[in-house]
């Protein structure tokens, strides 16, 4: 397993259009990768009430996934092999709602 400490919006950019394998009660569901979001880096304010940027490992962002079909995942933490035959995540994955005929998932990494 990836320590998911490590992992950045870099590290999942060139999986765009690409699919996840997740293991989610011995079935696989595939999730393709839709998007890759960048969020603002957190801030926090001093003693003295200055909004200052935190100072943080990596900028958070998200990722999100489509699967096709009526079949989903519930909010959880799922076992992940992606597309590159790297090693497999443990992803939190969050679903979104159903879109034109399949489910859209977050997953956020602060």
């Amino acid at each position: 397993m990836t320590e998911l400490a490590r992992l950045t919006f870099e590290h999942f950019q060139p999986f765009v259009d690409q699919t996840f394998a997740v293991s989610a009660g011995g079935e696989s569901l595939a999730l393709r990768v839709t998007e890759v979001r960048l969020h603002p880096p957190p801030r926090q304010r001093t003693l003295s009430g200055k909004l200052v940027e935190a100072n943080v490992a990596r900028q958070p962002f998200s990722v999100f996934f489509r699967s096709e079909g009526e079949k989903g995942l519930r909010q959880g933490t799922y076992s992940a092999a992606p597309p590159d035959g790297g090693a497999k995540l443990m992803i939190f994955i969050v679903p979104l709602g159903f879109e034109e005929g399949g489910v859209v998932y977050e997953a956020v990494f602060n």
